[in-house]
């Protein structure tokens, strides 16, 4: 009966996961913030998804500012560009704030 847990949980995270969500990594190169909507820029980006096949490189990520979470990965967002620290960024595979940049699903900073 276990084992049908574990089939369960694997089954739910293949379906569940940002499978063609792009990534990107490294330093943070540019922010800006536009009605509430932050632009930021990472040195690499891979598996961007479709939606931002128009934009020229660089591509960036963006977020929502004006929501708790959005307040909070902004202010991570500074302290890593103010440190010069390293970032990996997952995309959540969709560009529903800015038509040509994918919204940001979460990311980490290499301390």
């Amino acid at each position: 009966m276990s084992y049908f847990k574990y089939i369960i949980a694997a089954i739910t995270v293949l379906f569940t996961s940002n499978t063609y969500a792009g990534t990107g990594s490294g330093l943070i190169r540019n922010i800006d913030v536009i009605n509430e909507v932050v632009f930021f820029y990472v040195d690499k980006t891979v598996g961007d998804p479709a939606c931002t096949s128009s934009r020229p490189t660089p591509k960036g990520f963006v977020f929502d500012g004006s929501t708790i979470n959005g307040k909070n990965m902004l202010a991570l967002l500074l302290a890593a560009a103010n440190g010069k620290k390293l970032v990996t960024v997952y995309g959540s595979n969709n560009c529903s704030l800015v038509q040509d940049r994918e919204t940001a699903s979460w990311f980490d900073v290499a301390y």
